[in-house]
């Protein structure tokens, strides 16, 4: 969750890069305060980078999928009723 946060606030300025240098800090002390194993941590980290590459993804196989679909939509519209 860390990781998702620092990447969603680091173009937001000053503020951001604090709230990036909180959540990395508090990074080393989750396995000893926060209740989580290690593994969790790795686990955690590959799960966040899935999935911001993933949302990273999306808007441009939506682009795709609207180029596809806007000649079949051209085509309906010229054809005469």
């Amino acid at each position: 969750m860390a990781l998702v946060y620092a990447y969603g606030v680091r173009r937001t300025g000053p503020i951001g890069h604090l709230m990036i240098a909180i959540n990395l800090t508090m990074l080393p002390a989750i396995p000893f305060f926060g209740g989580h194993y290690l593994v969790d941590m790795i686990a955690g980290a590959g799960v966040a980078v899935a999935a911001i590459l993933l949302a990273r993804k999306v808007p441009d196989l939506m682009r795709h999928a609207a180029k596809s679909a806007l000649p079949e939509v051209g085509r309906l519209a010229q054809s005469p009723h």
